[in-house]
C-alpha cells in the first residue's frame, strides 16, 4: 500500500499544472464494493482512462520476477475494459530512490505480470520510457487509444 500511496503522491503533484489549467481531471478511487477496479480514473480534454497502481521492490537478480501483488480480479477487469476500446494500464513503479523506474503496461498486456515478468519483460510491455515524467504517462494513458486508431485509419 505505501508504494501505491507514494506513486499516487508522485503522479497527483506532477500533473498539477495540468490539473490546474483545467485540461486533467484525475482522482484516486477506493471502491470497496466492485472487486477490481482500478485505483485511478481521469479524463484529459475528454479522452478518459483507468490506471492500476503497483509498486515492488526491485529483485537482487535481473533473472528473477518482479514480484508484483496484482490479483485475477484486476486483471480480468483490465482486460474487459479494454477489449471494449477503454484506455486502461497498470502503472508500475519498481525500486526506489535514484533506481526507480516506472513503467505503463496496457490492460490487455497486464496477465504477463499476473503469470511473473522479468523487470526487462515488463520494460518490453511498457508503453513509455521507465523514466517518463507524471505529465507525459497521463496524457500517454488518455490519449494512447486515439492514437492508434489514428494510425490505424491513416494505413488504410
Amino acid at each position: 500500500m505505501p508504494f501505491e500511496r507514494n506513486l499516487w503522491n508522485w503522479m497527483r503533484e506532477g500533473v498539477r499544472p495540468l490539473v490546474g489549467g483545467r485540461r486533467l481531471h484525475v482522482c484516486r478511487v477506493e471502491n470497496l464494493v466492485m472487486t477490481g477496479y482500478p485505483d485511478v480514473e481521469g479524463c484529459y480534454e475528454g479522452e478518459g482512462f483507468h490506471m492500476e497502481l503497483k509498486g515492488s521492490l526491485r529483485p537482487a537478480r535481473p533473472t528473477t520476477d518482479v514480484d508484483v501483488e496484482i490479483d485475477i480480479a484486476q486483471v480480468l477487469w483490465l482486460e474487459r475494459r479494454w477489449s471494449v476500446g477503454g484506455s486502461c494500464f497498470v502503472l508500475l513503479r519498481v525500486g526506489s530512490g535514484r533506481g526507480v523506474r516506472r513503467y505503463l503496461v496496457r490492460g490487455d498486456q497486464c496477465r504477463a505480470l499476473l503469470d511473473g515478468a522479468t523487470e526487462d519483460r515488463i520494460l518490453s510491455l511498457s508503453v513509455v520510457a521507465p523514466d517518463s515524467d507524471p505529465v507525459h504517462i497521463v496524457l500517454t494513458a488518455a490519449k494512447y487509444r486515439r492514437s492508434r486508431r489514428q494510425e490505424s485509419c491513416e494505413s488504410t
